[in-house]
């Protein structure tokens, strides 16, 4: 059975057979999936967390007795929510990828938190080496989740900060992914339980390793992936792995924002078969620079990969479970549509928040009419070309996403945008790609 998940590329489109942006399980059955996530939770639970410093202090989590799943939202694709030092309420960044968590220096120091200098330096954002100070005794709590005192590095935020809609004020690292955390895409809610006791009905599981690597492939080839989930991408490759993987491969640029980074531009190869255990799914894979200290990996897996999924984080256990939401039906039945019908759509879907749109049905509708529209145009380009007299020449890997060609449809009277969507799509591809005189 076959279910469509797309990795929506915002930088290209490719017209022609054999583009096949599904994704396939060989396993599961998701006739009637819908978010059935399920947490057991004792009536009294502690949980203790590793040490990430080094400094010997158990980190001890008291979880709540009405354990209550709380609201995330995405911003740039990383995933935010609401927490409490004290009285105090905090934004949150979930990020595996922070060997420790990080609390904002202003907000540490106004709390007047006792800090320790450690003998070890921290690559900031800025790039330049600091000295770590250790902030201890924070009483840090997620309401209806967890409770816990803690320490964390204090650390200048606002660099970070400066690239999203609201400050950062905790960056939640690796020491909490010793919890099994549970992100529930079709109630916009996650949820920190002890190891083992989250569970997805129905749902797949990858393989994960204690210093969360991920066996995986791409295009074929064995990788090892390191999770990431400060990293906005989705797939990507270090530069040699690249180079290797997909020597010839036809790239385009774009960006990603990392936690830690800011946003940086990287090259992309479109529509890339990449399997996660039982997964297969095809989308874009990037091209990053490989980072210190991380010999023997091939690359990263980041949040976007995980946005059409209800998934389980759980570390302890070594594994993920995935499953794909399908939470919103098809306003519309599949069938001709106007090219206007298609800008309105397509306008209306982009303006709801990313992990809506990858688990909207709207999206498969709009898309697979937009790939029958482009298979059908590349047909009549063959014919024509057989006949003698080719209409266009377009590449294979043409240059026109999606939101280029519904600007394109705006800018058209109504008269035309009241055609057949794949006869204006036609003309569009003909306009762009004529070819060249003899």
């Amino acid at each position: 059975m076959q279910a469509k998940v797309y990795l929506i590329s915002r930088t290209g489109f490719a017209p022609h057979e054999g583009q096949t942006m599904v994704f396939r399980s060989r396993s599961l059955s998701l006739a009637a999936f819908c978010g059935a996530l399920t947490l057991s939770l004792p009536l009294s639970t502690v949980a203790q967390t590793p040490d990430p410093l080094g400094l010997s202090i158990p980190i001890v989590i008291d979880f709540a007795k009405d354990h209550t799943p709380v609201p995330y939202e995405l911003d740039h694709n990383l995933l935010f929510f609401n927490a409490r030092i004290g009285d105090t309420p905090v934004r949150v960044l979930l990020d595996n990828g922070a060997g420790s968590s990080l609390i904002d220096e202003t907000l540490a120091r106004r709390l007047g938190f006792q800090t320790v200098p450690l003998n070890q330096s921290l690559i900031a954002v800025d790039g330049q080496q600091r000295p770590q100070v250790l902030a201890q005794q924070i009483p840090f709590r997620i309401p209806g989740q967890i409770d816990t005192t803690t320490a964390m590095l204090v650390v200048d935020l606002k660099p970070i900060s400066a690239h999203f809609d609201h400050p950062v004020d905790v960056i939640l690292g690796s020491e909490f992914f010793a919890l099994a955390i549970a992100i529930d895409r079709a109630a916009g809610t996650i949820a920190f339980a002890p190891s083992g006791v989250a569970n997805i009905e129905g749902a797949t599981t990858i393989p994960l390793s204690a210093d969360d690597i991920i066996e995986a492939e791409i295009a074929g080839q064995p990788v090892r992936l390191a999770l990431d989930l400060g990293d906005s991408g989705g797939a990507s490759l270090y530069t040699d792995v690249f180079a290797r993987i997909l020597p010839d491969v036809e790239t385009v640029e774009g960006q990603s924002m990392g936690a830690f980074g800011g946003l940086h531009t990287v090259r992309r190869a479109q529509d890339v078969p990449t399997t996660l255990g039982q997964l297969d799914l095809i989308g874009p894979v990037s091209e990053v620079t490989r980072l210190p200290g991380k010999a023997g990996v091939d690359g990263r897996l980041g949040s976007t990969m995980f946005l059409p999924f209800t998934v389980v984080f759980d570390r302890t256990a070594g594994k993920i479970l995935l499953q794909p939401i399908f939470n919103a039906p098809p306003t519309a039945p599949v069938g001709p549509m106007t090219a206007g019908e298609i800008r309105r759509r397509w306008t209306t879907l982009m303006a709801r928040p990313a992990s809506e749109i990858m688990a909207s049905q709207e999206t498969s509708l709009l898309i697979d009419t937009m790939m029958a529209a482009a298979v059908a145009y590349r047909a009549k380009v063959r014919e024509s070309a057989a006949a003698g007299a080719p209409r266009a020449c377009p590449p294979e890997q043409a240059d026109l996403s999606p939101e280029d060609i519904v600007a394109r449809i705006g800018a058209m009277s109504e008269a035309e945008q009241a055609e057949d969507f794949g006869v204006v799509l036609g003309r569009i591809f003909d306009a762009r790609y004529p070819c060249p005189a003899a």
